[in-house]
């Protein structure tokens, strides 16, 4: 069994309705992840993911979302609630598809 997973940043569902549209063989799992921003927390002007954001990233892990502090937000990047592994996969996801 293969997973394919998919990130889509600033997606809506009806966005995403209009614009999924894949066949996998059976038995396969497809994991769509819906993410709030682009991973680029520390604001450079580049838009790239790099050590910073990750630094930032670390700084939240295994804690709940404060509302009041926008780094603890912008790191939930699954929208659970929590900065956890999850988000920090999903970190490491879109950097990878950075150019």
């Amino acid at each position: 069994m293969k997973y394919l997973a998919l990130v889509l940043v600033f997606a809506t569902p009806s966005v995403l309705a209009e614009t999924i549209n894949m066949a996998c063989p059976p038995g396969d799992k497809v994991v769509v992840n819906v993410v709030a921003n682009n991973g680029n927390f520390d604001g450079s002007t580049d838009g790239l993911i790099g050590d910073a954001d990750f630094q930032i990233m670390r700084n939240h892990l295994r804690q709940p979302v404060d509302p009041s502090v926008p780094e603890s937000v912008m790191t939930d990047l699954n929208a659970d609630g929590f900065t956890n592994s999850a988000d920090y996969a999903l970190l490491k996801m879109l950097a990878s598809q950075q150019n």
